[in-house]
């Protein structure tokens, strides 16, 4: 029978057991610590536009037998922010093998979902860290936010912006250097333009919304 709690400190070390494998299936070599991750579920300091907006988070775990066979991690954003009424499943991982736990942990998402009101229900995905934070990082840079003003792309600005960044990461000594694009993003250029510096799809993330029947 499963059992679905809210996580606390004691869900830890599974939690991040079960976590970690799935990072480093997606990345290999990368890798959370317990305190890294603990205090990610309470903040994301390094998403300073959307962060801010989030009013309300949880996580809960889903237990067979005393193992963490499933986790999640939700948001609810603020009413007074562009994301009014959004609900977002931050993230939701499960063990292989163990699906029918995954099911149950998404049907208490689903749930808070609803007890939270929120009219548009999302799932993000990914579950993301900055990369050089943490040991087992180092040597690795995320390159993040770059865009280019409409009135001077195609005039070799971008690329000169991308070409100093990784020189400058060059000299702190990191070697591998990752950067995520937008599906739409890619599809409209993005991708052709980051290839020609020689980066290529390491893993492709899902992203997809729910909108409430009416």
């Amino acid at each position: 029978m499963v059992q679905i709690a809210p996580l606390d400190r004691s869900h830890l070390p599974q939690v991040l057991a079960l976590v970690n494998s799935h990072l480093s299936t997606a990345i290999p070599g990368w890798s959370l610590t317990a305190d890294y991750f603990w205090e990610r579920l309470k903040s994301e300091p390094q998403e300073y536009i959307t962060d801010p907006w989030v009013v309300e988070r949880k996580s809960v775990v889903g237990i067979v037998r005393d193992r963490v066979c499933a986790a999640a991690h939700l948001l609810r954003y603020g009413d007074d922010t562009r994301y009014k009424g959004v609900g977002d499943i931050d993230w939701i991982l499960f063990w292989p093998g163990e699906r029918e736990v995954g099911a149950a942990v998404l049907t208490e998402c689903r749930r808070q979902m609803n007890a939270w009101q929120v009219v548009d229900e999302q799932i993000s995905g990914p579950f993301l860290t900055e990369g050089g934070q943490l040991p087992a990082l180092a040597g690795w840079a995320e390159l993040s936010e770059v865009e280019t003003s409409e009135t001077m792309r195609n005039q070799g600005v971008g690329s000169w912006v991308v070409q100093h960044a990784v020189e400058w990461l060059r000299l702190a000594k990191c070697d591998r250097i990752v950067l995520s694009v937008a599906r739409d993003d890619e599809k409209a250029g993005a991708g052709r333009f980051y290839s020609r510096f020689g980066w290529m799809p390491l893993v492709r993330q899902k992203h997809w919304r729910r909108q409430e029947e009416k």
